[in-house]
């Protein structure tokens, strides 16, 4: 359930078609923060810059 642009990581993967495990991989080593809306504090979200960061390690620019 996306949201403002920012997605969830089980979008990511789903988007960019790695597994989560992988990209749970790549979000610690970049050390990216996720966001968490104060209406749905149990769901961490991803920006679009974030993905972007994602994307350029696993070379889908």
């Amino acid at each position: 359930m996306s949201r403002d642009g920012f997605m969830t990581i089980n979008e990511v993967a789903s988007a960019l078609k790695v597994p989560v495990s992988k990209i749970r991989t790549i979000i610690a080593r970049l050390d990216i923060q996720p966001r968490r809306f104060p209406d749905d504090m149990r769901r961490l979200y991803y920006s679009e810059a974030d993905i972007q960061r994602i994307r350029a390690v696993l070379g889908l620019q």
